[in-house]
């Protein structure tokens, strides 16, 4: 199951993408506004007592989910998306000192410097995501380049309004932009995604049949989507000569594997063949067993 260190940074970078080329900035502000010194009298002082301790109640938000799920030996992208309402937080209040003309001039350079490299990386990712999906996925390629045209349509118009000095319509633009492509994403590109991507089906599957005390194994990819949706640590497969083991057993037991790998445990070189009995087919995914159901 996931354990890397690294494995929420690019689900936090991704998920609350594209408002995450501005949380370098944000953060930075944050941790400007808790060293703000409480010296001055009367309003200001409370105003500026006010802004320390928003700061840091949504700095620690953000750092204890984080951190706690990072530490995790078992991690899901779905664990940290609380933290995402922190990270809206911190942005918001970005662009509303940006945008109120509360900005130093420190600020509106980096702000400027954050929003110019949002439409080449926009573009850059569409690029490699649309190469991707037509290497792994063909069969959505035209779903994911009408989807992307979109936001870069709307990012393009949001551009122009920024040179153009007209910052609240360039916010607006992006959000739009944004929101346009949830339908699409939701009801076009994910449900095609899921079958490849998702465990939920074929560990819902699994639970049909399996019965307690049998064996279940399968590939990291899989094993923590399993884990999940069965209640049950799946044996982790790391080599063929794991599920070599498991499927030779007298017992029965249960491997997800991809189709490739099914293949492999009857093809050339094997002196004993086993008895490979594929149950259910999900994306690039199988569900098989050693024994007749």
């Amino acid at each position: 199951i996931g354990s890397q260190v690294y494995y929420n940074i690019p689900i936090v970078l991704g998920g609350f993408f594209p408002w995450s080329v501005f949380l370098p900035l944000g953060f930075w502000q944050m941790f400007k506004e808790i060293r703000l010194p409480v010296r001055q009298a009367g309003n200001t002082q409370y105003v500026v007592r006010n802004t320390r301790n928003a700061s840091i109640f949504i700095l620690l938000w953000f750092l204890f989910i984080f951190l706690f799920f990072t530490a995790s030996s078992t991690k899901l992208p779905t664990y940290i998306f609380p933290c995402f309402l922190s990270l809206a937080l911190m942005t918001g209040k970005l662009w509303d000192d940006f945008l109120n003309k509360k900005a130093t001039r420190s600020l509106i350079k980096w702000m400027s410097v954050s929003y110019y490299s949002l439409s080449p990386l926009i573009l850059l990712i569409f690029v490699g995501v649309c190469i991707f999906i037509k290497m792994d996925y063909p069969e959505i390629l035209g779903k994911v380049i009408i989807t992307g045209m979109l936001l870069i349509f709307g990012t393009a118009f949001s551009l122009i309004a920024f040179i153009n000095k007209k910052f609240l319509a360039a916010f607006l633009l992006v959000a739009y932009s944004v929101a346009l492509i949830v339908y699409p994403v939701d009801k076009l590109i994910l449900p095609a995604l899921e079958p490849h991507e998702s465990s939920k089906a074929i560990a819902k599957e699994l639970l049909k049949f399996h019965k307690e005390g049998e064996a279940i194994g399968s590939e990291y990819d899989y094993r923590a989507g399993i884990a999940f949706y069965t209640g049950k640590v799946p044996v982790k497969i790391a080599d063929y000569s794991t599920s070599h083991e498991l499927m030779g057993s007298k017992e029965r037991v249960w491997c997800v594997l991809k189709q490739k790998n099914v293949a492999d445990l009857n093809g050339p070189g094997i002196d004993k063949p086993k008895t490979v009995i594929v149950v259910y087919k999900s994306g690039k995914k199988r569900l098989i067993t050693n024994k007749p159901l």
